[in-house]
């Protein structure tokens, strides 16, 4: 795939190969620069900004991975530089050239080189005669044909597997590495006083040895093209991610990509130290992982008039594939369906609206390392809010985002989403017991967003607390099972949640401990979770398996594995017993399946390896 590109790649810069090499030697020798005349300094400057990352057709702030078939005349003619025309000609960067090339590549696996393949039907595929060669199409040799064959057989593996390795880095890997690299990287700290005056000329930075550094009206700081080039891999590899997914078929995942890179990297207020530590939520991989396939990024003017497009209810505007498949997992089109998925994107919108709140904040600071970054995010930021797709931001606005305002609404929220499982929070006067798996996993993926995002983890203690005192009183009034079925379904919310929060606090603790003395941070952070969950343990029976599932689910988040191994001790047993006495009809299919994922959750959680950190407290 990398040969491949980067073939793709040398085709499309063959014309300005020369150009791109004498770049780089006047990057390296500035006096020899300085002896060019005006205008080979200035074709030198846009070929930097042609293909500089975020800088797209010249224009700032945009991604370049994004790929399209060709130039349009009105694209061609908007692409000016300093007054001057750049010429129509211009190919596309070669980020976007390998992007669509591996993507054709990763389908033609997933699609034709199955395993199930027969040999016959594989052979079928390599027999091309002259007539059948498009233009351009150049046939192959017989040797080369024959190591095709041979080497592409049963490579579905290979897309299958790429995939699934980038679902695990956008869902997880991703925010672990960015919260650890912006807590160890000084130079991104933002300081509120570090603020220029609009009035003020921003293009002239100060370098280290106190001497002023003139940068190019309008283009980004050479200290910030790390950032950016990384950024823009990222954009790339969450392109192949989703745009894989939709393909194949799968929109469940390509949901759940957005889904969880949201949850992984969610702001949390109270505790992350913001704005002086830059969000993990970029906005620019949240435009990748929603926009559609042919999307091509464009100024928010141009946006707003182009995405006007027809709704599949009359009388609607189109809120895109996402909140279509959201409605559509729901398993119906009824009106309880569309509320819940209502309240689920209003959900989602609440951490991307706050995030978009800090990068706005950060993108007016003086330091061009800070500002460059803040302000690519802010235009992305710009875009999602005027495309159909990202439509469910809409749902969910602010006049003025304050500190104020984003604990009010996040309490709010809190409260609705446990407004049907506890009845203290139930202010509308509906049965608590009515609730259905759907609003339950609406309220689960509520609370978990409101909390994340408030970053108070004692609203998460005093949740769970209502839960325990919910789940007491249900017990002593043998209380129906439904209702505390649903109320431990926040459980694993809350847990998640608790621990993400917990963690957050320690690293603003390590990063204003001056004296080195990191370990220190521990003594401060207390445990409160587990207590709640050894009561709620001692109150559920070996019977209640959805509620089994939530507390072993509580024990994987904590890494508990001594609580996890006395969990298992009484519950598997009894499980095999209740399987080999009763008969087939004695248990239902739901039984059998919560049985199944019980059982499978612990022997997936004893292949992760568990270390308690003794802190010698």
């Amino acid at each position: 795939l990398i040969e491949f590109s980067t073939e793709a790649q040398h085709h499309t810069m063959d014309d300005n190969h020369h150009s791109d090499e004498e770049e780089e030697a006047s990057t390296e020798h500035e006096n020899t620069d300085q002896t060019l005349s005006h205008e080979e300094r200035m074709h030198r400057a846009r070929i930097r900004r042609n293909y500089h990352p975020f800088c797209r057709d010249g224009k700032l702030h945009l991604p370049t991975v994004y790929f399209k078939e060709s130039l349009s005349d009105e694209d061609s003619n908007n692409l000016c530089d300093n007054n001057v025309k750049v010429l129509e000609s211009l190919p596309q960067h070669p980020a976007s050239i390998g992007l669509q090339s591996i993507l054709k590549i990763l389908f033609i696996m997933d699609t034709y080189c199955r395993d199930d393949l027969l040999d016959d039907d594989w052979d079928k595929l390599f027999e091309c005669q002259h007539e059948d060669l498009g233009p351009g199409d150049t046939r192959i040799h017989d040797e080369e044909l024959m190591t095709l064959k041979t080497g592409m057989r049963n490579r579905c593996w290979l897309a299958n597997r790429i995939s699934s390795s980038l679902d695990v880095e956008i869902t997880r890997v991703w925010a672990l590495t960015d919260r650890s690299s912006n807590l160890n990287t000084p130079s991104i700290h933002f300081h509120p006083a570090d603020v220029f005056d609009p009035n003020d000329d921003v293009d002239t930075s100060e370098t280290r040895n106190g001497e002023s550094e003139q940068q190019i009206p309008g283009s980004y700081s050479a200290k910030s093209y790390n950032r950016l080039m990384t950024l823009e891999e990222r954009v790339a590899h969450a392109r192949i991610a989703t745009l894989v997914h939709r393909r194949d078929g799968d929109w469940q995942k390509a949901v759940e990509l957005v889904v969880g890179y949201i949850v992984s990297s969610a702001p949390t207020l109270k505790v992350a130290n913001h704005p002086k530590l830059p969000p993990v939520l970029s906005l620019c991989i949240l435009e990748a992982l929603i926009a559609p396939e042919g999307y091509v990024p464009i100024n928010n003017t141009e946006n707003e008039a182009k995405n006007h497009l027809p709704d599949f209810k009359s009388g609607e505007t189109t809120k895109g594939w996402f909140y279509q498949q959201v409605i559509f997992l729901f398993d119906s089109m009824s009106q309880e369906s569309h509320k819940s998925a209502f309240k689920l994107m209003q959900a989602l919108a609440f951490p991307v609206h706050v995030a978009g709140s800090v990068w706005k904040e950060r993108s007016m600071c003086i330091d061009d390392r800070i500002r460059d970054i803040a302000q690519v995010e802010v235009a992305a930021y710009e875009r999602l809010k005027s495309s159909i797709d990202a439509a469910w931001l809409k749902f969910l606005q602010f006049d003025e985002m304050t500190e104020e305002l984003v604990q009010k609404v996040g309490h709010d929220f809190l409260s609705s989403s446990v407004s049907n499982v506890l009845p203290e929070n139930n202010e509308h006067g509906t049965d608590p017991i009515t609730s259905t798996r759907q609003s339950s996993l609406v309220s689960g993926m509520t609370c978990l967003l409101s909390l994340l995002t408030i970053g108070d983890f004692d609203e998460v203690i005093n949740l769970c607390n209502k839960i325990l005192l919910t789940l007491k009183g249900g017990k002593l009034d043998n209380g129906d099972k439904k209702s505390r079925n649903a109320c431990l379904f926040l459980l694993p919310a809350c847990c998640y949640a608790y621990t993400n929060i917990m963690c957050r606090k320690w690293e603003t603790m390590k990063l204003g401990n001056t004296m080195g003395r990191h370990t220190a941070s521990a003594f401060a952070v207390k445990d409160l979770f587990s207590p709640i969950l050894d009561s709620i343990t001692e109150l559920v029976s070996l019977d209640d398996w959805a509620n089994i599932d939530a507390i072993a689910q509580c024990c994987v988040l904590l890494c508990d594995g001594r609580r996890l191994l006395r969990l298992a001790n009484n519950v598997l047993p009894h499980a095999i017993k209740t399987l080999m006495r009763n008969s087939g009809a004695a248990i239902s299919s739901h039984e059998r399946s919560v049985i199944s994922r019980v059982t499978s959750l612990f022997v997936d959680a004893c292949e992760i390896p568990t270390v308690r950190v003794i802190n010698l407290k």
